[in-house]
């Protein structure tokens, strides 16, 4: 059964005098003459109302953010160096131009697959640098035991993911506020003990005089100070699980103030111990707190993972919505937050590239760099997409400051992209390999659909064309329930709504049934009803088409081969879109369509 974009399912059912019409497995309709070929009417009809929260909900999700938000951002002092809008006129010109949708779908469907590849990273790095800290305990203990030891804590990491967002994050939010009060209170006790002053960095005017003394060195540095930012670059997806509100709040009162004591303390310790910079975090924390430091950095760097994998998640989702990815399984973990979802193929696929970056990078400088070129491509490729997105439904006053603002954060995140750019060859080339691995299939399926409503706008059927073929078809007496997301004249509708945690179970006599007595009441005269319940006391079947594209050989070779190859195969063994109801398979009947292109 097909959802429509507004979240709700669509039943039509046609009775003896009724045509019927057939949806294919990609829960579309044979004659969509209105169906939106780009994001933009998509996007529009995706918004629903703000939910609205209490105070202590918004503080209760502020809690669980730090154990799935702020993870990645919170434990970036872990890293060693080693190792918004366009104006109105553009806006319509944009609108109206398909090729430059084209182009803007693309380019977010690249951020989209960096960012998964962003959420591979991320657990590799993180747990890497913490279990790291073993090896000044003992000449015994050698790399390949950091690296065993990671693989292990990252299949359990995964394994974990099931249990949902809500479970994971109220076991792991303390860890976090642990985590954030130790290297606040340790950060404060280098500051005093070491250099006082070193406080005075907070503020900005100093970046001057860094780049003025430094120059090309200190430009280069950008590469190493970017891992500094990490995990601010999915915020943006995290807000699904949670609110903005919730994450500024957590934000504002735990993670920056603790953050700007750490960083402050690790400098103040580096100006007296400069020959310690490859080893800053376990180096600066006293002598008697270094194991119970180095079990909440292991645990703190688990828990930095969490952002990155409910980002994918989340950006998953969306993309499988606005039909921009092959359909995967979502499973919606939290009654109360629809936005907090599990996505098990994904879960598995970013485990397996996780442990394979893991062993092979071992530990060395290369991760570092592949992670930093990962955080900035994502966001210099988000800011712009956000501030289009927001100017959609700003005022003009509003969109002229997002048109002065965007340039201002990409111009910045430029810079810090051109001194990574240096570092591809030296392992910064993995994010760009693990997006090209998901960018394939999920072009192949965006093109595969975009073919498919096209053919379908120039060969919808009319009302007059569908009167003539009813009139000269035999019809079978009883009901035939079919699924589409239109409603042409002529056949009864009925809109089914589903909660997102409601079982689609349309097993027996009850579904139809109750479909049938909600139409009668709307029927047009006591005749009307009176046939939909002869023709419900004959049987019914339901409905679903198997659309297969086909290119002939006047489309040159690559076109042919992502429709006819990878977008057939990415049809025969995704999801489709009636995989998660239960159906009686006695009362179904598929039809197959090929659409020769």
């Amino acid at each position: 059964m097909a959802r429509r974009a507004d979240g709700d399912l669509v039943l039509d059912v046609g009775s003896e005098k009724n045509s019927v019409e057939v949806a294919d497995d990609d829960g579309t309709s044979g004659g969509c003459a209105h169906r939106t070929l780009g994001f933009s009417k998509a996007y529009r009809m995706k918004h629903r109302e703000a939910m609205v929260f209490t105070r202590w909900q918004t503080v209760l999700l502020a809690y669980q953010s730090l154990g799935i938000v702020y993870g990645d951002l919170g434990t970036s002092p872990l890293f060693h160096e080693r190792k918004r809008g366009l104006p109105s006129k553009l806006h319509q010109w944009l609108e109206g131009s398909s090729k430059m949708q084209s182009a803007v779908t693309y380019f977010v469907l690249f951020g989209t697959c960096m960012m998964i590849g962003d959420g591979a990273l991320t657990p590799a790095i993180s747990v890497l640098s913490a279990v790291q800290g073993i090896e000044s305990r003992s000449t015994h203990i050698t790399q390949d035991h950091v690296v065993i030891l990671s693989v292990v804590i990252l299949v359990l990491l995964f394994l974990i993911q099931r249990f949902g967002t809500s479970k994971v994050s109220f076991s792991f939010s303390p860890i976090m506020l642990l985590w954030f009060g130790s290297i606040a209170v340790i950060g404060v006790y280098n500051m005093f003990k070491y250099h006082p002053p070193v406080l005075k960095a907070v503020s900005p005017h100093y970046i001057y005089y860094y780049f003025a003394k430094d120059k090309r060195v200190g430009w280069e540095q950008l590469g190493a100070v970017i891992l500094c930012i990490t995990g601010a670059e999915a915020m943006f997806a995290d807000l699904g699980h949670f609110n903005k509100k919730s994450i500024q709040m957590a934000f504002s009162a735990v993670v920056y103030p603790s953050l700007i004591l750490a960083y402050a303390g690790q400098a103040a310790y580096l100006i007296k111990h400069p020959s310690e910079l490859s080893t800053t975090f376990y180096s600066s924390v006293p002598e008697p707190l270094f194991w119970p430091m180095f079990v909440v950095a292991t645990l703190s760097a688990i828990v930095a993972s969490q952002s990155l994998i409910s980002a994918s998640f989340s950006i998953i989702r969306q993309s499988v919505a606005l039909g921009c990815f092959p359909r995967v399984t979502i499973k919606h973990t939290s009654e109360e937050h629809e936005g907090q979802v599990y996505c098990p193929e994904i879960n598995y696929l970013l485990m397996l590239v996780c442990i394979l970056v893991t062993v092979g990078f071992r530990g060395g400088p290369e991760i570092g760099r592949a992670f930093g070129v990962a955080v900035i491509f994502v966001m210099l490729i988000t800011t712009p997409s956000d501030d289009h997105c927001d100017a959609r439904d700003l005022e003009t006053a509003r969109c002229a400051g997002l048109v002065c603002s965007s340039p201002f954060f990409v111009a910045m995140e430029g810079v810090y992209m051109s001194a990574l750019m240096n570092k591809v060859t030296e392992g910064g080339w993995v994010p760009f390999a693990i997006a090209l691995f998901l960018l394939v299939p999920t072009l192949a399926w965006t093109y595969g659909r975009k073919l498919k409503a096209e053919y379908e706008a120039r060969h919808a059927v009319g009302a007059t064309e569908l009167d003539a073929l009813v009139a000269r078809s035999a019809r079978a007496p009883g009901v035939c329930v079919f699924c589409t997301d239109l409603e042409p004249a002529g056949v009864y509708s009925c809109i089914v709504q589903y909660g997102y945690t409601d079982k689609h179970d349309l097993v027996g006599d009850g579904f139809v049934g109750s479909a049938i007595a909600a139409l009668k009441e709307v029927a047009g005269s006591a005749e009307e009803a009176e046939l939909m319940t002869s023709a419900l006391g004959e049987g019914y079947v339901f409905v679903f088409g198997r659309t297969i594209l086909q290119l002939g050989q006047d489309h040159n070779w690559l076109k042919r081969f992502v429709i006819n190859i990878l977008y057939r195969f990415l049809q025969k063994n995704f999801r489709s879109s009636i995989s998660t109801l239960k159906i009686d398979h006695a009362k179904t009947l598929q039809v197959g369509m090929l659409y020769e292109i």
